[in-house]
């Protein structure tokens, strides 16, 4: 069932969001849609970073971390979220807590780089290489059996110019 909650998290309504958390200790913040994931995984995906914040600090509502381990539809953590639908300012906000607190499994892991190179996130695919995150990447192979220089070969040069975080990797 989608709440209000989640409609407006992922709308980015920020205002409405914290209107409806900060007037009702009662609400749910677990609630599940269909699909499920929680109002925060909504968020998440959208990138709405205000929202992500709101939901972190609400540690008197839920146990600490719960946002950070509780996973969204399809069994994704909310790392993955973000890194999936290409949210570098969501992913800095949960890469620290989520590779350290959340149980990612390697898998996982591998998808989370992966995704970061698909879309551009050179800076987070690079941190996660620097902090050894069970990232073997000699054997890292994608869903569809490509390395990471496979997938960096077919992009286009201006994509590396464009990218602010893309220009320091090869300077």
């Amino acid at each position: 069932m989608e709440t209000a909650l989640h409609v407006a998290a992922g709308a980015n309504q920020a205002e409405f969001v914290e209107m409806l958390i900060d007037d009702n200790d009662r609400i749910d913040l677990t609630v599940q849609d269909a699909h499920g994931n929680t109002a925060f995984c909504s968020a998440v995906a959208a990138g709405s970073k205000r929202i992500v914040q709101k939901f972190l600090t609400l540690t008197h509502l839920v146990p600490t971390d719960y946002f950070i381990k509780t996973r969204g539809g399809q069994n994704m953590c909310p790392l993955y979220i973000a890194s999936w639908f290409g949210q570098p300012q969501i992913v800095s906000l949960l890469y620290q807590d989520s590779i350290s607190k959340a149980d990612i499994e390697v898998g996982e892991i591998f998808g989370i780089y992966f995704n970061c190179i698909h879309n551009d996130m050179y800076d987070w695919a690079i941190k996660m290489i620097e902090d050894n995150v069970d990232l073997d990447i000699a054997h890292c192979w994608d869903t569809t059996e490509e390395s990471a220089l496979h997938v960096l070969s077919r992009k286009r040069p201006l994509d590396f110019t464009s990218s602010p975080q893309a220009k320091t990797i090869w300077i």
